[in-house]
Formats: C-alpha cells, structure tokens, sequence
C-alpha cells in the first residue's frame, strides 16, 4: 500500500479504508487495459494533471505498459477544449463550465467518477 499524506486523503475525499482496500497500481491497470478496445482510445481529462500524475506513479514503481504508452499518445486536455469552443480563461474550473453550460453539478469535487461524468456531459454538449 503507498502512503498517502493526511492533505491528500482529505482534498480528494479519501478514507483510509478506501486507500487500504484499494488496488495495486499494475493489476488495476492491466484490467483497465484488458477493458480498452483495440486500437487507438483517446483519454480526455479536465485538465492535465490526471496524465502527469499517472505517468509520475507508473514511472516511480517502474511500472511499463503499451497499453498506457498508446494511451498517453491521444490524450486530450477536455479544459483547453471547452475555453478554445466556448471562450473564458484558461484554466476554468469544471464548476465554473458545467455552471456556464447550464449543467447541475453533481456528486463531491475530485471525485473521479463523478468529475469524469460530467465532463463527459459537458464536452457532448460543445463538441
């Protein structure tokens, strides 16, 4: 289990139990990776530090994947694109676009599927 500073559990809204029951990074990327279809898949994120997080921790347990390496090559930042197609200042807060969108924010902030969600709707919405 890695450890988890105090800050970090409280800002992404993690309980210790959730961080102790949690799965090895490289078995749970490689389900994730067994999961994507063949071919190219693109990532969106809001923002860029999902991507720069990721490659830091698979870097660090000199964790090596095709599937991540293909991965990180079509990885869009889902920010940049909603200022480029809707306007305001970069970096927006996904609050700040999904209110500008008109869309009910839902769910805790940070919380990856909830964040993943709605930018999912968000970016439907402009593409």
């Amino acid at each position: 289990m890695c450890k988890v500073e105090k800050e970090q559990r409280k800002e992404f809204h993690m309980s210790r139990e959730i961080i102790q029951i949690g799965a090895v990074l490289a078995d749970a990327l490689d389900a994730f990776a067994q999961w994507l279809p063949e071919g190219n898949v693109t990532a969106v994120s809001w923002g860029m530090a999902d991507k720069a997080q990721l490659k830091k921790e698979l870097s660090e347990k000199g964790i090596r994947m095709n599937a991540m390496d293909r991965l990180f090559l079509h990885w869009i930042d889902g920010q940049k694109m909603f200022v480029q197609k809707v306007g305001g200042q970069y970096p927006c807060p996904l609050a700040g676009a999904l209110a500008a969108a008109g869309i009910e924010s839902g769910g805790k902030v940070h919380d990856g599927l909830a964040d993943a969600y709605q930018t999912a709707i968000l970016l439907t919405r402009i593409v």
